[in-house]
């Protein structure tokens, strides 16, 4: 039998409630008496008491050893090389390693995030993540055989501008990598699924998170209507050329310079009320 005093810090339930003693150790000691928090309190017990630092200890170093097990190495390591964004509407980012396998999936936007929350893609292969991807956004109601535009983009050293990847069938370009996950997008997504795919460099990727727009966003408002402009211009652009001859006080001002102006693409304008 043992006595000692000590700060209640915790009533705990079955006439139980924990202490902090002078020596700054919680205690769990049994108390039948109304008692509330902050209160000092002289308790008696007949056992050694248990002594929770110790526990807590030491179920942290079962849950250590238990979660030891369920922790599995990834072939490839952890770092990334490829970032593969997948815009359904959800849109997600995977971070594949040297072997392709997933080290990190991110959801870009609201849905993104909640879709990603329901599947476990830390160490997949990329093809079954798409497939995971795939099938829950089917069942999410964000896709539908047939319906659906998705665009893909592919980022990594060594891509030097935002390019369009060609059609399946066409020659192949873009290193080995790139052609690998091309071809897994092609032979899962691109199967049911209307698919635009893009590379684009790193430096683009990161001002496209920094603006917090996704890449399918970017594409359609930087580089697709930026493509559109130039060939509404002939394709030489919306810089035009001028040249101009000044005459003051007698002498004659050779000029040459060039006026820059919008040129908008068919289909752009906006007719306002009131007018025909």
């Amino acid at each position: 039998m043992k006595q000692g005093k000590g700060i209640v810090v915790e009533v705990t339930t079955r006439d139980h409630v924990t202490v902090m003693t002078p020596q700054r150790e919680f205690l769990r000691v049994p108390f039948h008496k109304p008692v509330h928090v902050g209160q000092e309190i002289t308790y008696t017990i007949k056992r050694p008491p248990f002594n929770l630092k110790w526990s807590v200890a030491v179920v942290l170093l079962l849950a250590l050893v238990g979660s030891a097990g369920q922790l599995k190495e990834i072939p490839g390591g952890t770092v990334p090389e490829v970032f593969v964004t997948l815009d359904i509407n959800p849109s997600i980012e995977l971070a594949l390693n040297c072997e392709q396998r997933v080290v990190r999936a991110e959801g870009l936007n609201a849905e993104g995030k909640s879709l990603v929350g329901k599947l476990s893609l830390l160490g997949s292969t990329f093809r079954q993540a798409v497939k995971d991807i795939g099938a829950q956004a089917e069942s999410d109601g964000y896709l539908t055989p047939g319906k659906n535009e998705i665009v893909v983009t592919i980022s990594q050293k060594g891509i030097k501008k935002c390019e369009p990847v060609q059609p399946k069938g066409a020659p192949a370009g873009g290193s080995s990598s790139e052609q690998e996950i091309e071809a897994v997008i092609n032979e899962t997504l691109a199967a049911a699924y209307q698919v635009k795919m893009w590379r684009v460099p790193g430096e683009i990727r990161e001002k496209i998170r920094e603006a917090g727009l996704t890449p399918a966003k970017y594409i359609a408002v930087h580089v697709e209507l930026e493509s559109s402009t130039t060939a509404s211009a002939g394709g030489s652009g919306a810089a035009v050329p001028v040249s101009a001859t000044v005459e003051r006080s007698g002498d004659h001002h050779y000029f040459e310079f060039e006026v820059t102006r919008p040129v908008f693409p068919a289909g752009m304008y906006m007719r306002t009320s009131g007018q025909e």
